[in-house]
């Protein structure tokens, strides 16, 4: 039976699986808001919300606490229950505030919208009210994974998720370099690390063979790419927009505004597709950092779910660029030469990849091919 927790930290962290859910399908209601407006009656507090696109949405709300001078002030009967029943003194009174008591506040609410606004000569911190949408367990694990989480914490999150979901038993998940590599019962990334690699590496050979030290150019507006090299004829390719890198942060398309209408962008779609359909947190995640991208493979990872296998960095701006796959008939592989697909099937996998599921993957993509 899981116990109560013994820390506001763990008070915060019980709700956390549960509260990307229910953020994610709460932004998703609300679109682009416009403005936020507050009202107090007898009734207590209203949340009116005006959305471009959309008819305004109001809410009631509970007075959770109230803040000034950077301290904040219990005011909820809710928190008090709480606070005597898990005996833990950060839910009495007034302390400084953090987003910790934020968060703890959200796990007592059941993970309701909580938000902070000014209000007359104070700042308020109200509860909403509603029936909050919820994805299926599946999902909602798979967002709050893709997410960077605290090692420290995720047991417990996954233990508290369960028993509010009335899961069977708690999710079982791998953990690599300080993230969510797999969660068990899906496909592995190690799984399409596999699939792709022999492919993939025979294209990255052939690409730097007939088409040395390439510059890239990414055009947004038309999907495309412009690749040069010395002495090489112009090749203007169809891209599609992996990620973009900037301050060493890798930020995948799903996540760029920006780029939403381009259909290099719309390419990429099939990447968070599959990422959600094969319980892929590397491949739903909006960021992370970029080493972790590149150790993880996740350029290559992309090219069978694309059906494209060459890629190529454009230069966005001095401290920027697209990751891109771009395709053009010639840098299609040619016909398969015995000789050749024997060397490169003596070549070693990278630590973590199945040969074998990578040489019947390289079978089933070179004779495709032939």
């Amino acid at each position: 039976m899981l116990e109560n927790p013994n820390s506001i930290s763990e008070v915060a962290w019980d709700g956390y699986i549960d509260r990307v859910d229910v953020d994610f399908n709460f932004q998703a209601l609300l679109g682009e808001v416009l403005s936020r407006e507050i009202n107090q009656n007898s009734e207590g507090f209203q949340v009116r919300f005006q959305r471009r696109g959309g008819a305004d949405l109001t809410f009631p709300a509970d007075l959770v606490a109230e803040v000034d001078e950077g301290h904040l002030t219990w005011q909820s009967t809710r928190i008090a229950e709480a606070a005597s029943v898990f005996g833990i003194p950060e839910l009495i009174g007034t302390h400084q505030m953090q987003p910790e008591l934020i968060s703890a506040a959200r796990t007592i609410y059941q993970n309701a919208p909580i938000i902070e606004v000014p209000f007359h000569d104070r700042t308020v911190v109200l509860a909403l009210q509603g029936d909050w949408l919820r994805s299926n367990p599946q999902r909602a694990l798979l967002q709050a994974t893709a997410a960077e989480t605290p090692a420290a914490h995720l047991d417990r999150c996954l233990e508290v998720f369960a028993a509010v979901r009335e899961l069977p038993e708690t999710p079982v998940l791998t953990r690599r370099d300080g993230a969510v590599y797999d969660i068990a019962g899906g496909l592995s990334l190690d799984d399409v690390r596999a699939d792709a690699f022999y492919f993939a590496e025979e294209h990255r050979l052939f690409f730097e063979a007939i088409y040395p030290n390439p510059r890239a150019y990414f055009d947004p507006a038309s999907g495309q790419a412009h690749l040069t090299s010395a002495e090489k004829t112009p090749l203007t390719c169809t891209a599609t927009l992996l990620a973009v890198v900037e301050d060493d942060v890798w930020t995948a398309t799903h996540a760029l505004p920006y780029f939403a209408r381009s259909q290099a962008a719309s390419r990429a779609r099939a990447i968070l597709d599959f990422g959600y359909a094969n319980n892929i947190p590397a491949l739903v995640a909006r960021t992370m950092p970029a080493q972790r991208a590149f150790d993880w493979d996740l350029i290559d990872v992309a090219k069978p779910i694309v059906g494209i296998w060459t890629h190529a960095f454009a230069p966005l701006s001095p401290t920027a660029y697209a990751v891109l796959l771009v395709d053009h008939p010639a840098l299609r592989l040619p016909a398969p030469q015995p000789e050749r697909v024997a060397a490169m099937k003596e070549r070693q996998v990278p630590a973590g990849v199945d040969k074998q599921r990578a040489l019947a993957a390289y079978d089933r993509f070179r004779m495709g091919r032939s």
